[in-house]
């Protein structure tokens, strides 16, 4: 079986539970540990691998720490994240759509 970025961002969140309440946090250690694998150790180093495609999407990352949380349910964030982020959601909306 291929190490896919869905079996990466389970490891992660598997490892470090912390990780789970913050994606950013998420996508920070995985972009350390890609950073570490290609010796890249420069903010332009870093610039120039991440528009190379060097290093995860971080939208690729966001999107799947959802997927592996949904199908993981141990591995979502707290109830008390969940709902931040389900108002911060309706926020961004303005306000329109079912809360539910």
């Amino acid at each position: 079986m291929a190490y896919t970025i869905k079996n990466k961002v389970r490891d992660y969140l598997e490892r470090l539970p912390e990780l789970r309440e913050n994606k950013l946090k998420l996508i920070r250690a995985i972009w350390e540990d890609e950073c570490s694998m290609y010796h890249i150790n420069t903010m332009e180093g870093f610039m120039d691998a991440l528009l190379a495609g060097k290093l995860s999407h971080p939208e690729t990352l966001r999107r799947t720490a959802m997927v592996v949380a949904n199908e993981n349910p141990h591995l979502k964030p707290s109830i008390e994240i969940q709902l931040k982020n389900k108002e911060m959601e309706l926020k961004m909306r303005g306000g329109k759509g079912d809360p539910s």
